[in-house]
């Protein structure tokens, strides 16, 4: 059978093959890790930042005494800023889950 007007053949619609993006993801009995590992993990992830925000801060004044542009300090300090930021997102969520494990025990 064919298309009216046209020499293409007319073929079943094939079914799509299953691809990972549309496998269900089954979870993992476990999947969460225990307190004391998140409580490490976060502390890691907290001493990385820190160390981001000494050498942005590093930076900045090192453009302050050496007299760069100001688009290179208003870019280092944004930086600064923006590390600084993240920094206490993450201490009140931390203050946060603690007030909630206080409160459930």
């Amino acid at each position: 059978m064919t298309y009216p007007n046209s020499s293409k053949k007319i073929t079943r619609l094939q079914p799509k093959p299953v691809t990972r993006r549309m496998q269900r993801v089954q979870p993992k009995e476990n999947s969460w890790p225990s307190l004391e590992e998140f409580h490490s993990k976060q502390w890691k992830i907290y001493q990385d930042l820190q160390k981001k925000i000494d050498h942005a801060l590093e930076m900045l004044k090192q453009d302050m005494n050496s007299g760069a542009s100001n688009e290179v300090i208003l870019e280092h300090k944004n930086r600064l800023l923006l590390l600084l930021g993240e920094c206490n997102y993450m201490t009140r969520e931390y203050m946060k889950l603690q007030f909630e494990n206080q409160k459930a025990s």
